[in-house]
């Protein structure tokens, strides 16, 4: 809801975005003056995220070897662990699980596409349904890293409507 506030203070220099060194954790701060620290206080924990991902872009002349693409994905999935648990997505995955029960199976198409592709639909509507990040945003190569909630759901997901699929084929 603030986060238009929050970044327009800190490109205009009121705000200041605190983000750890290379392997030190993922927690960043954000100094504000005021009104703006009481904004600040309110950003969700997908906001923070792009945010430090915005000082990340602004600061990466600094690092000729910054692999964007990988620093997006990482970001991605870091947000979507921290909204995995939304009502929005528990409601999402007791329907895919309950659904099929009471005649409302959910059912994937994309039998066709490559397992990656798959993937990639998959975690991009668990991303929208848990409103972790813009979908114009979402790189078309997005680094899916086994063990993380995104892609263990996203494979959950397409297992379940995959295996629907082949039971209404045969």
């Amino acid at each position: 809801m603030f986060y238009p506030d929050i970044v327009d203070a800190w490109k205009a220099g009121s705000v200041k975005i605190g983000l750890p060194a290379v392997g030190h954790g993922d927690k960043m701060t954000v100094e504000a003056p005021g009104l703006l620290g009481l904004k600040a206080k309110f950003l969700t924990p997908s906001e923070k995220v792009r945010l430090a991902l915005e000082a990340k872009d602004a600061c990466s002349h600094f690092s000729p070897s910054h692999n964007k693409t990988a620093t997006i994905s990482e970001l991605i999935t870091e947000a979507y662990s921290k909204d995995s648990d939304k009502i929005e997505v528990r409601s999402f995955h007791r329907l895919i699980r309950f659904g099929r029960k009471f005649g409302f199976p959910t059912v994937c198409t994309l039998s066709e596409m490559s397992e990656d592709k798959q993937m990639h639909a998959a975690a991009c509507m668990l991303i929208e349904i848990a409103g972790t990040w813009p979908k114009e945003d979402i790189p078309d190569r997005l680094d899916l890293q086994p063990g993380s909630a995104l892609y263990e759901e996203a494979a959950a997901l397409l297992s379940i409507s995959l295996g629907v699929m082949r039971e209404i084929e045969s």
